[in-house]
This record gives C-alpha cells, structure tokens and sequence, in this order.
C-alpha cells in the first residue's frame, strides 16, 4: 500500500486509482460503441481515453511537451 506519511504516496495512490478509472472508462466505451455499432466513436474514444493514460501514467511528459512547444514558437527569450 502507498499510505506513507508524505505527499509521494498520496501522489501514487491517486495515480494507481486514476489507471483503474480510465481502465474502466475504456471498457465502458468499447462496448457501448461496441453494441451501437458505432467503428468511429469507438476508434476516437480510445484513441482519446490512451491520450489522457499517458499524461496520468507519465505526468512528467507535459513539462516535456510544454518545453518542446516554446522552442518551437521561440517563446524562450
């Protein structure tokens, strides 16, 4: 279990939770489209849900894309 005394826990046990909440999210919306036989909701609503995984799996990647976004319009000087 992640109950530790500092903030480091608390971090991982939100990120733990919020792995299973877009487990279930994508389960969900797999079989709605699923049975409505809807190709192209269910394709985009993945596609979103894995978007929004990475950044809560790897919260670090958005400095690096933040970075990488300012360089590329010259925001540095």
């Amino acid at each position: 279990m992640y109950f530790l005394f500092g903030l480091e826990g608390v971090f991982q046990f939100g990120k733990e939770q919020g792995q299973y909440a877009i487990m279930l999210v994508a389960i969900v919306a797999f079989i709605f489209f699923l049975v409505k036989r809807a190709w192209i909701g269910m394709i985009v609503s993945l596609v979103g849900i894995a978007l929004v995984s990475v950044f809560i799996i790897n919260p670090e990647l958005i400095f690096g894309i933040g970075e990488t976004i300012a360089q590329m319009i010259d925001l540095s000087e």
